[in-house]
């Protein structure tokens, strides 16, 4: 039994040593982790500011082109309003026309 017991306690200690080693090793690698997400995080804070500046910029090009040609777009929107209402009309009329064409070929089939 003394022997079998000295043979488990020696197997023990070995695996106390081996998770020990084992455990310090995990500690490393989750330090070097939480040290590469903190870099990840700043380079990312970094970017969106840079993306932020560069919106805003754009935003305040764009709003100043608006303001530049807002009269000309509304003048644009205008009269492509009126094309499409003239547009309109001509679809209806060409609708009562094939109405009327499809009524008399029908009028004139029949004749027949």
């Amino acid at each position: 039994l003394a022997e079998r017991f000295e043979g488990v306690s020696g197997r023990l200690a070995r695996t106390e040593v081996q998770l020990v080693a084992e455990d310090s090793s995990l500690n490393e690698k989750l330090h070097e982790l939480r040290r590469a997400l903190a870099d990840s995080e700043c380079r990312w804070t970094q970017a969106d500011a840079l993306l932020r500046q560069r919106f805003d910029g754009l935003s305040g090009e764009l709003t100043a082109v608006d303001e530049r040609h807002g009269s000309r777009t509304a003048e644009a929107v205008t009269r492509i309003e009126a094309l499409g209402g003239r547009i309109s009309s001509a679809v209806q009329e060409l609708s009562n026309e094939d109405a009327t064409m499809n009524a008399k070929l029908e009028a004139l089939r029949m004749s027949l």
